[in-house]
Formats: C-alpha cells, structure tokens, sequence
C-alpha cells in the first residue's frame, strides 16, 4: 500500500482484522508491506484502508494485493529480532537478577525528587561515580562525584564478573527511569570515556532497543524485566543503540519462531547502565567511530582555525558555483516564513546566497553571512544583508520577530561553539520569537518512518557507501578527519565533505558535524529548557522550531 508510518502505527490500526505476520518498510520510499496470515484479514484490511484514511497517515492509502513481499528482508518488523542479524559482542542474559533484588534496585531511588534524581525532558536520572554529559555521552574524568556505585548493586555485578562476563567491577552508574512513551535517542558512548563491556540491567517492564549500524543495518532486542545486556566489540563501539519514545512496541509474537507479531504495552521501566572509566585515551585507531581523535573535543583556538580553513575559506572559494545550485526553497522552510504575521522582522542567520530573502513579500527581512562573496551576491540581487558571525551577532537584543538558521550550526566544530550560536539567535528574538533550526542529519533517511518527512535528496542507492581518508587533507589535530564519498550513508559524525570545483579542477573538504537522533534536542534543551515548539526531519535534516520564552528582556531562561 502507498503510505507512510511506522511499523507499531500501521499494526495498531490494522490488527484487528486479523494475524499480522510482518510488516516491511521501505527507508524512502512512501509505501510498507503487511503481511496477513490468510487471504481474508488482508481484504478486509484493504476494505478499510480503502474507504477511510488511517491514523497513520494524513493522506488516504491505496492497498493493492502482491502475491509475496519484496525480498528486503533486512527492512522487515520480523527481521528486526533475527539472532543471527545481532552485532558482534551483544550478548543478553535474561533472570540476572532475582524479584527480590529487583524491588530492591527500583525502590533505592526516590524519583521526583530534586534532591534525588535529575529530571530531563524524556527520563530521570541519577548518576553515581561520574556524572554522565548527554552532549559528550561520557564523563569529566578528573570531575568524580562523592557518591560511588551502590553496595546494594555490587554481588549480581559480582556474579557477573565471576562467570566471565565482565573482567572488572564498574565505577560509573546511572539510573534512568521511564515512563511509558519515554525513550533515549540512539547514541554510542564515548570511546573515550569508558573501556569495554557497558552493562544495562532492566527492571520493571519490557522494552525494545534498537540498533543501528553506520551503514544504515538496523536491529532490535527485547530487553525483559530483570534481563542484562552487555555491550561489547562491534555492539559497543560501532552500532548505535536507543530507545524510541512510544507507548508500544512491535514484537515477535513468540520467540524463536515465525508466528507473526503482536503489540507490547510498555509500563514503568528503570535502566541501570554500568561502566568503568577508561584510563588514558582510547587505541582503537578509528578516525571514522573514536571521539579520542574527534575534533569537537578540540579547544576554542583549535576549532576556530578548522572552520576558518575548511568552512569559511571554502565558501569564499566556492560561493559563485555554490550559489549557482542553490535556487530553490525547501517547503518547510517556506511554509514557516508563510505562517509568520505580516510586517514581521525576520533575521536569516548565515544567509549563504539569500534564497529565503526573496518572496514572502509580507517580511521585513535581514540577512547576514560571514561569507563577503555571499553578502556580494545577495546584494547584486538587491537583499539587505551585511557581513557577520552567527557567534557574535552585530544587533541588540530582543529585536527580531522571527529568525532562521539553516545549514548553519553544523559548520560549528564543538559543542560550546554551538551552543553559543543558539545563544545568539534566542538573544536577538524578542518576547515570544520563533526560530527555525535546520541542521544535516547523521541519518538521512528518517529513522520514525514518518509519512510527513520529505525523503532525503542527497543520497545516491546506486553508490556503495564509502569513506576515503586518504586524500590531500593536511590533519590539524593529531589524526585526520573522515574524507566523506558523496551521496552516500554518513559513516561518521564529524566529516569533510569534498566540493569538486569544474571551473579549477580543484577539490575543496568542507567540515561537517552530523547531528544524531535527538542531538539537535539535547542542544537546544541545553541553551534554554522548554524552547522547542516541534521538531521532525525532513529531507535529511534534523530541524526545530523554537521560542523565546521569559518576559521581555529577560534572559533568565537562556542558560549561559
């Protein structure tokens, strides 16, 4: 059937009318595969969709019947939980702990307390040895915290520990707590932070956790009450792993055989996560995957110097050729500059060629970039812009009604730099202003399914995803950053993206930093809990409309 959705949207609506055996989707395309047990729960479901439109897409869907399902194994629900698609060095123990030990663990915390617990927007947590940083996803090393690991946690780490599973008892703890439709995006800890072997123990109710290879591979586990899952190798270092934030889940109806898939409410679950701090800085030798070598750990004069040659030299050597496939406005984009009031004061922070100058009549509209060659041809075309850095914006605060910031902050190479570009654009609204952040997503195609996410433009299927690390690119730091192959799967967060230039023959190396699922949010949320309005993905972006809340004036919501 043409539609969009997600596998736990489309077996909700569609259960009813018989035994689902498996769901298929297909990443950017706009239609899924529901396989029925008989003949009549598929007409019936098509009878359905047939004369109404489902919850899981805002447009009607047009089933048709297919003999057999495509042969994309790897994209389908059932798929999904095949041991043998498991990543290297995952390894799940279920019943690692007794009842009596879990009603211990989920009552040694007093949740929505202040004191206790630390509330972020999707879960609490607690952390003991060290306080894990949701911006690095690791720790301070020299910065211990006076509490370590509960006594109450040490004979089942010590069991595990004595059956060979862990070599070392762990020195960092923490402890989150969800509430059903809660979740944690997919992230992979820092390599380093923390040595091998990361232990996450469930309490309380049932969940599934997916994994996600750079080169696009996905698989998923159900972790059980009471149940262990060790992280190691490949599962630990390479394969993200996240939780998507519903309130069920789609599961093997029975496990270890084909008997289709059913719905798993979720209740109150309790996750400790152990690892132990890695002494010294990480050898695995990837330039691709270790944040030993990253550039975002770099300090302010190193990162500075990266953007100025390889963001800022780049644009002025290319902005003509740039400015040349730059012509045509994204909708979402458009269609929020169509919904702000007439007369509005709109600032477009880092402008490039002024694209979303023209039109929109209705605005008053201000560009800036730090690019002269850009500023030379929005004003050859007329546009009020000036040249300036998103880090240090030349106007007063609370002065605009509106502010964008597209493909911007992904040229900024640390997390304070970035940060402090949010800063910028939350200072300069007034009361009540919104911005509309876009930024190149790690996952091109949207990892929800959702039938209102434009698909990704950039990639190329017939290209095999590959990374050279070899070209001409002098390193600044002490290993050099991942040459990107064009129109293929990201397969690192930080990146030079190549500019081959027809005119010179010339190849430029643009830096990128990828933003992950929820990285955009962890930032924003960062600068001033509660700003975002929506956010979504679209076209291979991760994007956020946000507010200035607070009165007029007031910067007390905008943490510094």
């Amino acid at each position: 059937m043409v539609c969009g959705g997600s596998y736990e949207a489309i077996y909700s609506d569609l259960h009813c009318y018989g035994s689902i055996q498996d769901i298929l989707l297909i990443p950017g395309q706009p239609f899924a595969v529901v396989v029925f047990e008989n003949m009549d729960s598929s007409a019936a479901a098509a009878n359905y969709l047939s004369n109404n439109v489902p919850s899981f897409s805002k447009d009607p869907v047009f089933p048709s019947f297919i003999e057999r399902a495509p042969s994309i194994s790897a994209n389908t629900c059932s798929n999904l939980f095949d041991d043998s698609n498991l990543p290297q060095g995952l390894k799940l123990i279920k019943d690692a702990i007794n009842e009596h030990e879990e009603t211990v663990l989920a009552q040694l915390i007093m949740w929505g307390d202040p004191e206790e617990s630390k509330a972020l927007r999707q879960r609490e947590v607690r952390h003991f040895g060290y306080a894990f940083d949701y911006s690095l996803q690791g720790v301070q090393k020299d910065a211990p915290l006076s509490e370590s690991v509960p006594d109450e946690c040490v004979p089942f780490l010590e069991r595990l520990v004595a059956a060979g599973h862990l070599n070392r008892l762990p020195d960092q703890l923490t402890v989150t707590r969800y509430l059903p439709g809660q979740g944690i995006p997919p992230h992979v800890d820092s390599h380093e932070s923390f040595d091998d072997d990361i232990v996450l123990l469930s309490l309380g109710s049932p969940v599934v956790m997916n994994f996600r290879h750079p080169d696009g591979r996905q698989v998923a586990r159900v972790l059980p009450p009471r149940s262990v899952l060790i992280l190691s190798a490949d599962s630990r270092y390479v394969w993200s792993h996240g939780i998507a934030s519903r309130k069920f889940d789609v599961v093997p109806r029975s496990n270890g055989s084909n008997n289709g898939i059913t719905l798993s409410q979720r209740g109150i679950r309790i996750s400790y996560t152990f690892r132990h701090i890695r002494k010294g800085s990480c050898r695995c030798g990837s330039a691709l995957l270790c944040d030993s070598h990253r550039f975002g750990n770099q300090d302010n004069a190193s990162a500075l110097r990266l953007e100025t040659e390889h963001v800022y030299k780049v644009y002025e050597n290319i902005a003509e050729q740039f400015s040349d496939t730059r012509y045509k406005q994204w909708p979402m984009v458009a269609e929020f500059l169509d919904s702000l009031e007439q007369g509005s004061l709109l600032l477009d922070a880092g402008c490039g060629n002024g694209k979303y100058l023209t039109h929109h009549g209705k605005l008053i509209k201000l560009g800036f970039d730090r690019s002269q060659r850009f500023c030379d041809i929005c004003q050859h075309r007329g546009l009020e812009v000036l040249q300036a850095d998103t880090l240090q914006m030349p106007f007063r605060k609370d002065v605009f009604d509106a502010c964008i910031s597209i493909a911007v902050l992904h040229h900024l190479s640390t997390v304070e730099r970035r940060q402090a570009a949010v800063h910028e654009i939350l200072r300069v609204l007034r009361h009540n202003g919104r911005a509309l952040v876009y930024v190149w997503a790690l996952e091109q195609n949207s990892p929800g399914g959702d039938e209102k996410d434009a698909p990704s433009k950039y990639l190329n299927p017939n290209k095999a995803a590959a990374v050279d690390c070899s070209g001409p690119v002098e390193s600044l730091e002490s290993a050099p950053l991942p040459v990107h192959c064009n129109r293929t799967q990201f397969q690192a967060r930080d990146m030079l993206v190549p500019w081959h230039s027809k005119s010179t023959q010339e190849t430029h190396y643009r830096y990128y930093h990828l933003f992950q699922q929820g990285e955009l949010r962890e930032l924003l949320e960062s600068v001033a809990p509660g700003c975002i309005e929506t956010e979504y993905h679209d076209q291979g972006n991760w994007c956020a409309v946000i507010v200035k809340k607070g009165s007029a004036g007031d910067e007390a919501s905008i943490a510094r």
